[in-house]
């Protein structure tokens, strides 16, 4: 990770670095996509709303909000993006 991530758009960069073959900058930016992290003090994930949440050793993760297709985890292409 940067040293410094200024906006949610480094964020989504990353993942798309990170996973070229899943993932693009224009999945990512779609209303049913987010990006979420983890409380490990309650053990649970929620969305990332503000990116000063982020720290060291932070988990993150793309989640599909749309629940038809939240746990197919088979890539869809739709106008050429997966």
């Amino acid at each position: 990770m940067p040293n410094e991530i200024t906006s949610a758009d480094t964020i989504r960069a990353l993942f798309v670095s990170a996973f070229p073959q899943q993932l693009t900058m224009k999945m990512l930016e779609s209303p049913s996509i987010a990006i979420y992290i983890k409380d490990e003090s309650r053990n649970v994930y929620y969305e990332l709303n503000d990116v000063r949440n982020i720290q060291d050793r932070s988990l993150l993760k793309v989640y599909n909000k749309d629940p038809a297709r939240a746990f197919n985890h088979t890539p869809k292409t739709v106008n050429g993006d997966v």
